[in-house]
């Protein structure tokens, strides 16, 4: 009988906390590190869902005093949303169906008017969960080297992710890497939740049928 109490608790707990994940979530910078100089490693892209005004998937080199490849070696790709051509406002959307746990990226050359924004529906609707800035960053590189900034998401669902470079030069990135919720996660916590109920049938009728022994 414990047993089967304990079971029950546990689903029910476990669907509860899915239960939040629809409500407002809270995102933070969970870790940043920085560097003055280009970054030496490779570069990859998660590819961009959609975009707006002028963004480029596969960069590379610098442009004097406008955009600032992230990476060392002007043959490595990059992602930038704007250039010294094109001074419209610019975004690159990610979208993530099954939610997001965490969301990095290499940073390039961190500008104020560089904005990434969080919202809970894809595409850039729903509500927006978050909003940061270059000026967020603790040790911004304003306009030099990169930061690889890594963001966390708690409490909620994150359906969308939008870069965008407000209408000013550029917004150079790379690295993009998500970190999805476990799509097994709300099928188990559903599953236990069933178990719970099955068992409360199960100890019903089994009182039911004592009764009608005695």
């Amino acid at each position: 009988m414990k047993t089967r109490l304990y079971t029950a608790a546990i689903a029910a707990s476990l669907v509860a906390a899915f239960a939040q994940s629809s409500s407002a979530a809270t995102v933070s910078i969970s870790s940043e590190s920085y560097s003055g100089s280009p970054y030496a490693g490779t570069g990859f892209d998660t590819l961009a869902s959609s975009s707006t005004g002028f963004f480029t998937q596969t960069t590379a080199g610098s442009i004097a005093n406008v955009q600032r490849s992230p990476f060392a070696s002007s043959s490595t790709n990059y992602s930038a949303i704007s250039n010294n051509a094109v001074y419209t406002a610019g975004s690159a959307t990610y979208n993530y169906a099954a939610g997001l746990t965490s969301f990095s990226f290499l940073w390039g050359s961190p500008d104020s008017y560089n904005t990434v924004k969080f919202y809970s529906g894809q595409g850039g609707t729903g509500s927006v969960v978050g909003t940061f800035t270059g000026s967020s960053l603790a040790d911004p590189t304003k306009g030099l080297g990169y930061d690889l900034v890594t963001f966390s998401a708690a409490g909620g669902t994150i359906g969308s992710v939008v870069l965008s470079d407000s209408g000013q030069p550029a917004f150079e990135y790379g690295n993009v890497t998500p970190t999805p919720l476990p799509a097994a996660l709300p099928l188990f916590a559903s599953a236990l939740g069933i178990g719970g109920v099955f068992l409360r049938l199960r100890k019903k009728k089994a009182a039911k049928s004592q009764v009608a022994f005695a």
